[in-house]
């Protein structure tokens, strides 16, 4: 699985990085501190899943969303911000999950560590290898 860690606090991704390299399954793990960086990024290879702040410095997360939306991109995308007055409009533009940043680490370390999801994800919807070693 291939991550994009879309977060200018240093704590915040810092943190996620520790703890998804851990994961056996997660074959790329990037993080970007702004929406610049996550466009680089994004020209060059697609994520899995896209953990994305909302409070970017160059901008609102908001707008990577749509644009990840009108590329049709199959990249799953899970809000994760404090900036929890957006949580109806992220949904609405298409993020997957919304989580808010001071409650909700550990819900989305759950889903990370999902593997049986993202395994399966990953070989129904992708059609490109993935470099999991069993």
């Amino acid at each position: 699985m291939r991550v994009l860690i879309v977060d200018n606090s240093p704590l915040v991704w810092r943190r996620l990085f520790d703890m998804l390299r851990e994961l056996s399954f997660v074959s790329l793990l990037v993080y970007a501190r702004t929406l610049a960086e996550a466009r680089h990024y994004l020209e060059g290879c697609v994520p899995d899943l896209l953990i994305l702040d909302l409070a970017l410095p160059d901008g609102n997360g908001l707008a990577l969303l749509q644009e990840v939306q009108q590329a049709g991109l199959e990249t799953r995308v899970a809000l994760f911000t404090n900036s929890t007055e957006l949580r109806a409009k992220g949904l609405a533009l298409g993020a997957d999950w919304f989580f808010d940043k001071s409650l909700d680490f550990s819900a989305l370390l759950a889903l990370m560590s999902d593997r049986a999801y993202w395994l399966g994800r990953s070989a129904d919807n992708r059609g490109h290898a993935d470099d999991e070693a069993e």
